[in-house]
C-alpha cells in the first residue's frame, strides 16, 4: 500500500471483509477438512473440495462418491507402486494405519492355514503378476526354449554348410549406406529437422518409462467396445465398427513367419507414420490385431477415430483399408509372449469356458490375437488377448433340453449302426429271415405302425427258421440214406 500513489484509485472494500467474515471462512475450511479428511490437500491441490462428502436431506444421506471402498491390499499396492505420486503416499499410509484390524485378520488366516497367502495378502495387481509369472514360466519351458534350440541348431548347420562367409567390410558399407539414406531423407527439404520441444520430449520419455510396467500403455487410442458380460476366465465385449489398415502375413519361400510378421508390422507402421499419398502422419493406436486360423493370416492396425472416412490411400499396394463391422467377441487375456503354442492353448481354454457357460460360438477354429504393448514392456506386465466371435448365451432351459436330447441322439445313432451291421455277419450272406424282418420294418415305418411290423416280422422269422430247419433235416436224412 505504501507504493500506491496518493492519487491512485483504491479498491473499495468488499462487503463482509470484517473479522467475522474471516472467521467464517476459516471455520468453513476446518469443516471441509474434518468431513473429507486429508483428501482436500492430497487430491487436486490445497483447496480442492473433498471427494467424500455426504449431504443430508431429511433422514436420507446422499453420497457424492460412488467409488467402492478399497481393501487394505489395494492401498498397500498403491503405496508400493513407484508411479504413485509422493504427495498421495502420506494419505495412503494413514489409511493403512486405520486398517490395522483388517490386516491382522488376514495375517491370522494365513498363520492358521485357513487361506492361502496369495489369496489374503496380495491385491489384484499382485495376483495378476503371480499368474503372469506362471504363464511366462510355462511359455519358456514348453515353447520358447525348445524352439530357440532348434533355431540355433539350424543356423549352426547353415553356417557349417555355407562356403561363403560375410565380409565385414561389405557389412560396414551397407550400414554406412543406410545411415546416409536416412540423413538424405531428413535434409531433403533443405531445412534442418524440427526438434521436439524439450518439455514435450521429457513428458513422452516419462510416459514410455511408465509403459514398461503397465499392461495397457498410456496415450494410445483403442477401438471402442462395451463389456456386456464377464466370467471367471473371459469377458464378452460388444465392439463398435472401426476402420483398420490390413496386410497379409503370408510367408514366401525362404521367409519364415517371424520375418513375415516383421514385414507386415513395418509396412503398417510406415503407413500410419506418413507413407501414404498425402504424407500425413497419424497417431499410433493399440492393439495390433492378427487374424489366425481362417486361412491366410492378416495383421491389422486400428485407424484413429478422428479420421472418420477421410483416410489417405497407402502407397504400398500390400496395405489395404478395410471396415470392421460391429460384432460380439469373447475375450481371454494372458500375459507373456505370443507364440503358436500359447495361442492354441488359450483358444482351447476359451472354448471350454464358452461351452460351460452356454455361449454360441461362430468359427471356433478362427481366432484373433490382440497385442497391446511395445516390445520393451516387461513380459509379466504385457497384455495379450485371444478373441472368438460369439452369439447369444443360451438359456438354462435350452441347455438342459440339449443335454437331455444328447443321450437319445447317441442311442439312436448306435441303434442305426447296429442295424446296418446286422445285414452281414462275418462276411456271410444274410438269411431270408433277416431280409423279411428288414422289409417288414420298412413297411411298418411307411404305414406308421412299427409295432405291428415287428410282430409280423417276428412271425416271418419263425417261419423262415422252421423252413431252414426242415431243409437241414431233409439234408441229414439224405446223408444217412
Amino acid at each position: 500500500r505504501s507504493q500506491i500513489s496518493p492519487g491512485a484509485d483504491r479498491r473499495p472494500p468488499r462487503p463482509g471483509e470484517g473479522v467475522l467474515a474471516k472467521m467464517m471462512r476459516v471455520a468453513a475450511l476446518i469443516l471441509v477438512v474434518a468431513v473429507g479428511g486429508t483428501d482436500a490437500f492430497t487430491t487436486g491441490g490445497a483447496f480442492a473440495l473433498p471427494q467424500r462428502v455426504a449431504l443430508r436431506r431429511g433422514a436420507v444421506a446422499v453420497s457424492m462418491s460412488t467409488k467402492p471402498k478399497e481393501t487394505w491390499q489395494e492401498r498397500a499396492e498403491a503405496l508400493a507402486n513407484p508411479l504413485t505420486s509422493p504427495l498421495d503416499k502420506p494419505k495412503i499410509l494413514s489409511d493403512l494405519l486405520g486398517m490395522r484390524e483388517d490386516i491382522a485378520a488376514s495375517v491370522t488366516k494365513v498363520i492358521n492355514r485357513e487361506s492361502k497367502p496369495e489369496d489374503e495378502l496380495l491385491g489384484p495387481i499382485g495376483k495378476r503378476q503371480l499368474k503372469a509369472q506362471e504363464t511366462v514360466r510355462r511359455q519358456l519351458r514348453d515353447d520358447i526354449l525348445p524352439s530357440a534350440r532348434e533355431t540355433l541348431e539350424e543356423l549352426r548347420e547353415r553356417a557349417r554348410s555355407s562356403d561363403s562367409r560375410p565380409d565385414p567390410r561389405e557389412q560396414f558399407r551397407r550400414v554406412q549406406g543406410l545411415v546416409t539414406d536416412q540423413l538424405d531423407e531428413l535434409t531433403a527439404s533443405g531445412k534442418p529437422p524440427t526438434l521436439p520441444e524439450p518439455r514435450k520430449l521429457a513428458q513422452d520419455l516419462a510416459q514410455e518409462v511408465r509403459n514398461v510396467f503397465q499392461s495397457t500403455p498410456e496415450g494410445l487410442e483403442q477401438p471402442p467396445y462395451e463389456v456386456v458380460a464377464s466370467a471367471a476366465g473371459f469377458e464378452v465385449r460388444e465392439y463398435e465398427g472401426f476402420t483398420v489398415a490390413r496386410r497379409s502375413m503370408a510367408a514366401g519361400a525362404g521367409v519364415n513367419r517371424t520375418f513375415a510378421e516383421g514385414r507386415s508390422f513395418n509396412a503398417l507402421a510406415g503407413f500410419l507414420f506418413g507413407d501414404n499419398e498425402r504424407d500425413e502422419a497419424m497417431a499410433m493406436t493399440t492393439p495390433v490385431f492378427v487374424e489366425r486360423g481362417g486361412g491366410a493370416e492378416v495383421m491389422s492396425f486400428v485407424i484413429p477415430m478422428d479420421k472418420g472416412g477421410d483416410v489417405p490411400a497407402p502407397r504400398d499396394d500390400s496395405v489395404e483399408i478395410s471396415e470392421m463391422p460391429a460384432a460380439r467377441y469373447a475375450v481371454r487375456e494372458f500375459a507373456g509372449f505370443v507364440t503358436d503354442k500359447e495361442v492354441e492353448f488359450q483358444r482351447k481354454e476359451l472354448l471350454k469356458d464358452l461351452e460351460a457357460e452356454g455361449y454360441e460360438v461362430f468359427e471356433g477354429e478362427a481366432v484373433t490375437v490382440a497385442q497391446y504393448n511395445p516390445p520393451y514392456t516387461l513380459p509379466t506386465s504385457r497384455r495379450n488377448e485371444v478373441l472368438i466371435k460369439v452369439g447369444e448365451k443360451k438359456d438354462k432351459e435350452d441347455k438342459a433340453e440339449e443335454e437331455a436330447a444328447a443321450p437319445l441322439k447317441e442311442e439312436g445313432e448306435g441303434e442305426g449302426a447296429a442295424g446296418e451291421g446286422d445285414a452281414t455277419i462275418s462276411g456271410k450272406e444274410p438269411s431270408y429271415g433277416v431280409y423279411a424282418e428288414q422289409e417288414f420294418k420298412d413297411w411298418g415305418k411307411e404305414e406308421g405302425d412299427e409295432g405291428d411290423a415287428k410282430a409280423e416280422a417276428g412271425e416271418a422269422t419263425e417261419v423262415a427258421a422252421a423252413e431252414v430247419a426242415e431243409e437241414e433235416g431233409e439234408g441229414e436224412g439224405k446223408k444217412k440214406k
